[in-house]
């Protein structure tokens, strides 16, 4: 699968993706920016399961503890009439989602009173 991501929360910043999907999982990646270049970074690696076959969920960034995050989607858009007959990704579909990325911190005391 290929297509596009659109943050509408990070001044419409837009990505490029592409990916596999097979009937249960699907991983994909965000390898380029179309625009928003101070908004978004790239490689962001995502993967996922369905839940069934108008959502989906999974983590973002396994392997950096940084940029690590979940993220839902679901279908909001589809060529098919029927939902149920529905198959996984099909060409014009479009999924909401949101993103869930965690960011580790360090907070330093440098002194401390109650009053």
């Amino acid at each position: 699968m290929q297509g596009t991501i659109e943050w509408p929360t990070l001044n419409n910043a837009k990505t490029k993706v592409k990916g596999n999907v097979n009937a249960s999982n699907v991983e994909f990646c965000e390898y380029e920016i179309i625009q928003g270049e101070d908004d978004v970074e790239v490689p962001a690696n995502y993967k996922g399961q369905f839940d069934n076959s108008t959502s989906m969920k999974g983590s973002l960034n396994e392997n950096d503890p940084e940029a690590a995050g979940t993220w839902t989607a679901k279908l909001v858009e589809s060529n098919e009439e029927d939902a149920e007959d529905a198959q996984l990704f099909q060409a014009s579909d479009v999924y909401k989602g949101v993103c869930y990325a965690y960011g580790v911190f360090v907070i330093a005391y440098s002194s401390s009173s109650l009053t």
